[in-house]
């Protein structure tokens, strides 16, 4: 596992790379895992690392990153948007294709990554979407909900005064072009004529995103009886995506 630094001088992405850990089938494909953002980055950080672990072990050239604004990369959450993170995906998926040596690249979005990889232009083949949600709006919605029970519990030390009309939500700062880019993203408009392949894989039953998947095509996988472990993703803890989650993804990626 290597950390380093990649892109632009002057906007420097966070990269860790995950090279094979034995030959396989696989040592030709690529994957570049897209996080969600803000609390769910910080919950599900090693849940991410495990997923990127164990598709290392099947052989796979694995990258995780920090989008602009977060993690360890270069410049300030509140300054950041959708496009600047899609080009970010872009940036990656390029990087990724020098380190591994092939152009053959799947992106593994969670939550907003899942909608952030499906409006980057980018080169990948393919697409795990990873518990997506419907839209943009109903992402927010949730931070908004969230960050509500989230004040009833902590009062005045978890919200503090804001500057410059942003939002703080579940301890970050969002500013209206942010929320307004992320409520503008909607899954299935981004998928509908999608040149690469579309996987769904959801612990949820949502009969929305089986219709979705449906209509446009897409592979789906629900992990039925691992529900549970999504009502923790905003209670500022770590928290671990179960082993059947991780497994069905990478089943999803080596059974084709």
């Amino acid at each position: 596992m290597d950390a380093f630094y990649f892109g632009q001088s002057d906007n420097e992405l966070f990269g860790i790379y995950h090279e094979p850990q034995r030959t396989t089938q696989h040592n030709q494909n690529s994957i570049v895992l897209c996080p969600s953002i803000a609390d769910e980055y910080l919950t599900t950080h090693w849940s991410l690392v495990r997923l990127s672990n164990l598709l290392a072990d099947s052989g796979f050239h694995v990258m995780r990153f920090d989008y602009s604004g977060t993690g360890d990369s270069a410049g300030d959450f509140e300054d950041q948007d959708c496009s600047r993170w899609e080009l970010d995906i872009q940036t990656a998926v390029n990087e990724i294709g020098e380190l591994a040596g092939t152009s053959d690249v799947t992106l593994i979005g969670f939550r907003l990554g899942a909608l952030l990889g499906a409006a980057s232009s980018t080169s990948a083949r393919r697409l795990v979407a990873w518990e997506p949600p419907i839209n943009g709006a109903e992402f927010v919605t949730s931070l908004r909900n969230s960050t509500e029970r989230l004040k009833a519990i902590y009062g005045d030390r978890f919200c503090g005064p804001l500057e410059r009309g942003l939002d703080e939500l579940t301890g970050h700062l969002f500013s209206p072009s942010l929320l307004k880019s992320i409520s503008a993203l909607e899954l299935e408009l981004l998928i509908k004529d999608a040149d690469y392949q579309v996987d769904l894989v959801t612990s949820m039953n949502d009969d929305r995103l089986t219709e979705l998947a449906r209509s446009n095509r897409c592979g789906y996988q629900r992990v039925e009886g691992t529900e549970q472990w999504l009502t923790q993703l905003h209670n500022l803890k770590r928290i671990h995506a179960p082993n059947e989650v991780l497994d069905k993804i990478k089943d999803v990626l080596t059974t084709e």
